[in-house]
């Protein structure tokens, strides 16, 4: 199909996935201050008197802003994408799903110099807070039809929307006592799957007060869309 018809049909799924997580770590922030036992207070991990899983993890050790630090951290990205769009050549799936795999798996080995990583987070960090809201504006405006998009809501579309979130936030809530993990935090870090990207994180997070695990959103939230693609790709490849 066309990317204008992706975009009418998936734009409100989003939407309202994105909405109906924050409300869920609303939820799930309530329940934990009602059940102690249910929540670890902000750590994903069950620690058993160890130290804070995550006290280095949100640290800003970027400096300041330098851009020849910041050159080496696109330069780093141009090469990720471009050996990602040339996996896809050979495998036949989604070159920035699989830019993404590779990110993960260099970060994994960190076999990438420290200075490099730190002019990568620079421009991350340079570019989500200067451009992240002009670009989804630009998106909405150039790529949303609002007049289809309207006519797609139904009451079942929602319930298929809100079945979805309320299955992932769920399975990690269940799950999560068979990983070593406090349910509460891993319910809310799926949740983050259910979010727009990077600025669902922080709308998700910041709600239910657990900002410090967004290194864990990010990673389900990437990662897991990632996974989630190669998946249906996968499946319709061998459907077709």
């Amino acid at each position: 199909m066309s990317q204008e018809s992706a975009y009418i049909q998936l734009i409100p799924a989003t939407i309202i996935g994105n909405f109906f997580a924050i409300m869920c770590s609303g939820l799930l922030n309530r329940l934990g201050e009602k059940r102690p036992e249910l929540s670890g207070q902000g750590q994903l991990v069950r620690l058993n008197g160890a130290e804070d899983d995550l006290a280095d993890a949100m640290k800003d050790d970027t400096g300041e802003i330098d851009l020849k630090m910041m050159g080496a951290g696109v330069l780093t990205a141009c090469t990720l994408f471009i050996l990602g769009m040339l996996l896809q050549s050979i495998t036949g799936f989604p070159g920035p799903v699989l830019m993404i795999v590779a990110a993960a798996i260099l970060k994994y080995l960190n076999v990438i110099p420290g200075e490099t990583q730190r002019g990568a987070k620079q421009l991350y960090k340079f570019i989500s807070s200067n451009f992240t809201f002009p670009l989804m504006a630009g998106l909405g405006l150039l790529y949303i039809p609002l007049k289809d998009v309207v006519g797609m809501l139904s009451w079942q579309y929602f319930i298929v929307v809100i079945s979805v979130v309320l299955t992932v936030v769920s399975t990690g809530f269940f799950v999560a006592r068979f990983l070593n993990m406090n349910p509460i935090e891993t319910a809310i870090v799926t949740a983050c799957q259910s979010g727009m990207g990077g600025t669902g994180d922080v709308a998700i997070l910041s709600t239910a007060n657990r900002m410090n695990l967004m290194p864990f959103a990010q990673v389900a939230t990437r990662l897991g869309g990632a996974i989630t693609v190669i998946s249906m790709t996968a499946i319709l490849r061998m459907l077709s």
